[in-house]
Parts: C-alpha cells; structure tokens; sequence
C-alpha cells in the first residue's frame, strides 16, 4: 500500500535524503521511541551489509517473520517501524469480522495475510497472491513458520487474462511491475511470471463468498478489475486498493480508472482519517489508498466499518 521507502541514502541527492529524513521524524514510532527507531534502522543495515536474513516478532503477537535483507522495501519498514507502521492494516484488523475470506493480491512477505489469518481465526480464510519468486518464496516460509492452515499461498500474477506475462523488476521488489518503468530505480530485468483472473480462481476455489479484497499491484489493479466483474458482482467484497498514478500511467491508465470500474459495479469510496473512514467524492489525483464499499452494504454513516 502507499507507504514512502525509507532509504536515507544519497542516490536522488540533498533533497532525495531530506525528504526520506522528514518521512523518518514524521512516523508515529520515531516520535515515541527515537532513540529505538534509529537503532532499529543501524540493525536492519548491518543486516543488508552482512546479506543476514532476519527473524522477528509482529508486536503485539506471536506471529514470526523471516525478512530477506534488503535495503529498499517493505522488510525495513517493518523491521524499524513495526507492522503498524501502515495505519491501514491495524484499522481493518480491528474490524474484520471472525470467518471472514480475504483476498491479498501483491502479499508481499505476507504481513498482511499473517495478521489478518489471527483476525478470522480457524475458520477464516486467506488467499495470498503473489507473482515475484523470491518475494513467493518468503510468503511461503512465513507461512509455515506460524503454520497458518488457513492461509493459502499462490504464485499467481492476478490480471485480466489467463496467460504468462513479463513482471518488471525494481530495486524494491515490492514495486515489481508489469510496467517497464515502473520508478526511477527501475531495470530491464523480468521474470515470466503465470497470470489468472480473480473470476478464474474464485470459481476453481468455488467459494461461497469473499469479505474482503486487498490489492496492491502497482498500477496494475485495472487489469485485476476487469477480470473479476463475476466475482464482484455476486459477492461485493469491501475492497481496498492504491491509487498510483505514475504507475497506472506506465500501463497506460488514467489515475481514476479503477474508479470508474468499480463505480459501474456500485461501489462508493473513502479514504481512512483519524476518526474513521470518510467518503470521498471524485478520484484524487494524488497517490493515496482507497476503501471501495458497495452501497448495498452502506446502511449508515460512512465512518464506521465492518467486514
């Protein structure tokens, strides 16, 4: 989800390190524990320096990670921040329902599914989807480090077709792309990676229902829309989706198009503040993530949520 990489390195110069500093101070967890947070970023260095994978604990939890040491990306973050270092996660954590199914296209290392599979308890479900090996193959061990029997874990690029396609690669996996040039930071090398629909796995999974959708695909959500109209239509998951307009771009779309998809479909949409989600009324323009709720299931004020 949108979430600043946290560098502090001088590749983009002085205003590049001023802008990651300012995302340093500017984090709940440094205000509270500076001294922690600076020390936790010195430890995930050495990490990199010494090619060292790290284990920790989800605060708050008894859940274990393995975090592959990488300098760019989501493993950082969660190493120095914590997993609530995404405001998101914990809000929806705090109201998803017992037994609820998820969707989590773009898993990533699985910090998401790994909360969310404590949430739904036994009889819930997690569906991880993610296309990057080496990301995969993470998701897979972190999954069987908590033996989570109710999280399944696929190599799947969700898209609009049923194929292989080329997965572009950043020196943050987590922005692999189906973009060639997905950042500044981007390079030319890809893996063919296999490619389904959401419709197409929904009904070999043939499921009863679906609560809830995460999706976090660098500008490739469109893509994943259009080839999940069955499922949406029948179940109306609450979804959350990014809007990256320089990503959505690279694949020529304009920022609001996964807004126009699911508008058809009738989803409203909302932004999370610090009193709760709030409906928004046009697209923005700016890179944020967006709460789609179907307004059959809004039977009150918009600020509250359960799935």
């Amino acid at each position: 989800m949108v979430v600043t990489s946290l560098t502090l390195d001088t590749d983009n110069g002085e205003t590049g390190v001023l802008q990651q500093i300012q995302f340093l101070i500017g984090k709940k967890q440094f205000k509270n524990a500076p001294l922690k947070t600076i020390t936790r970023l010195i430890s995930w260095k050495l990490h990199c320096l010494f090619a060292k994978e790290a284990l920790i604990v989800l605060e708050g939890t008894q859940l274990r990670m393995a975090l592959p040491p990488h300098w760019h990306g989501h493993p950082k973050l969660l190493y120095t921040f914590g997993w609530h270092f995404d405001t998101e996660l914990p809000y929806l954590a705090s109201n998803m329902s017992k037994d609820a199914v998820v969707f989590d296209i773009g898993a990533n290392v699985g910090t998401w599914s790994l909360i969310l599979s404590e949430v739904v308890g036994p009889r819930g479900k997690i569906f991880a989807y993610e296309p990057t090996l080496s990301t995969f193959d993470t998701l897979s061990k972190n999954v069987a480090i908590n033996a989570r029997t109710n999280i399944l874990a696929f190599r799947y690029a969700l898209c609009n077709k049923n194929d292989k396609i080329r997965l572009y690669h950043d020196v943050d996996s987590s922005r692999n792309s189906l973009g060639h040039t997905r950042s500044d930071d981007a390079t030319s090398e890809y893996e063919e990676v296999p490619a389904r629909t959401l419709d197409a796995v929904a009904s070999e999974l043939s499921l009863d229902k679906l609560d809830f959708i995460k999706i976090d695909v660098e500008g490739a959500e469109p893509l994943v829309f259009e080839g999940a109209h069955e499922t949406l239509i029948r179940f109306k998951p609450t979804i959350l989706f990014e809007v990256n307009p320089k990503a959505l771009a690279e694949l020529g779309f304009a920022h609001d198009s996964s807004w126009r998809i699911l508008s058809n479909l009738g989803y409203r949409f909302h932004e999370l503040q610090s009193d709760g989600l709030k409906e928004v009324f046009t697209c923005p323009a700016e890179m944020t993530n967006l709460w789609a709720l179907h307004s059959s299931r809004l039977t009150g004020p918009s600020s509250g949520l359960v799935v």
